[in-house]
């Protein structure tokens, strides 16, 4: 019975380091930390013979934890490419002899 509440304890401590909020900043280790904690939990439960239906829960949960790494994977580089599309169609600054510069393009929000 230790066995099943350690595998359990697990689960549902990598599944829930899976759903964690991610940043630009911050990245995804932890939703990745997550996912291969699910995974040491999901062979553990097949190595160690756990009850069938733990097994099923550990295969489920690895596949949800999988599919939110990636999802929060496919966000963080849109979001990537937005910044980077911003950026690079920002004019540049037109610099004059005596140190002052101008805008080539008015901004208007």
């Amino acid at each position: 019975m230790l066995i099943v509440g350690v595998c359990i304890a697990l689960v549902v401590g990598g599944y829930l380091a899976t759903l964690t909020s991610v940043s630009l900043l911050s990245g995804t280790q932890t939703v990745w930390v997550g996912v291969v904690v699910v995974l040491a939990a999901t062979v553990g439960t097949f190595t160690l013979q756990a009850p069938v239906w733990l097994r099923v829960v550990a295969v489920v949960s690895l596949v949800l934890s999988i599919g939110s790494a990636v999802s929060d994977e496919v966000q963080l580089q849109q979001r990537r490419e937005d910044l980077s599309r911003i950026f690079n169609s920002a004019p540049a600054p037109v610099w004059h002899q005596d140190g002052s510069h101008r805008d080539v393009v008015k901004w208007t929000i």
